[in-house]
């Protein structure tokens, strides 16, 4: 019985002694693990923690992910990512698009017409527009029609401050659009363009009766803009017929 007693205790002991040596294994995988991440290959449609790698001017990345924007310093001749990115990396490029410069119009374009990610892609139309890209690009002015709704808005935002007349013809078959986000925005660039097409629709809009009053009120307010703008240049002309030229 004695003897019995003396060996009793070596049960417990086996058992600490395992759960020791399971947690010491524990937290060696969970030191060791992370260090195995930064030493190996980012996981495929993982974007990656590292460094954009040094492109040359054109060249493209055809990783899921992968970084490939130039720092916001510049200069602007590397690609812009077209691809689906983590939301960091969204937020990151659409910081770029607000900073970019003429030399960043052909990226701007490319990431315009092919980025998946629709945050991207906007943010590109809109650095166009600022840089005054849009007019005579008829597959930017395209991207009116383009299925994604924030996409074509801002494509149809862009095209009112274009200045380009020509962009008439792509607007106003906008005007008969189920979505009525577009149709408002439409009417807009109609009035910031001007001119005899744009002007017809316009008071069509107006003085149709079964036309939504929002839509009205901006045919509007179109109207007025043009006359005022005409108005303004009329003053112009005037003035400087006027005023005598100094020899």
């Amino acid at each position: 019985m004695e003897a019995h007693l003396h060996r009793r205790p070596a049960k417990p002991l086996i058992l600490l002694l395992g759960g020791l040596c399971a947690l010491l294994l524990l937290i060696g995988v969970m030191v060791l693990w992370p260090v195995g991440e930064r030493g190996g290959a980012a996981v495929e449609g993982t974007p990656s923690t590292a460094a954009p790698a040094e492109l040359a001017p054109g060249a493209a990345s055809s990783h899921v992910g992968q970084q490939v924007y130039a720092s916001v310093a510049g200069p602007w001749s590397r690609p812009l990512p077209v691809q689906v990115l983590s939301q960091k990396d969204v937020h990151a490029v659409v910081e770029q698009t607000r900073n970019m410069d003429a030399s960043g119009i052909p990226a701007l374009r490319d990431a315009a017409l092919r980025a998946q990610d629709i945050s991207v892609a906007s943010n590109a139309i809109r650095a166009l527009s600022r840089l005054g890209a849009i007019a005579g690009d008829a597959e930017l002015q395209a991207l009116v029609d383009d299925d994604r709704p924030r996409v074509r808005h801002e494509a149809v935002i862009a095209l009112g401050q274009s200045g380009d007349a020509s962009a008439v013809g792509l607007l106003t078959p906008l005007l008969e659009s189920q979505d009525a986000t577009l149709r408002n925005l439409a009417l807009q660039a109609l009035g910031r363009l001007g001119g005899g097409v744009a002007e017809r629709h316009l008071r069509a809009v107006l003085e149709d009766p079964g036309a939504p009053a929002l839509e009205r009120a901006l045919a509007r307010d179109a109207l007025a803009g043009g006359e005022e703008r005409g108005t303004s240049r009329s003053a112009s002309l005037s003035t400087r017929r006027a005023v005598p030229s100094v020899q």
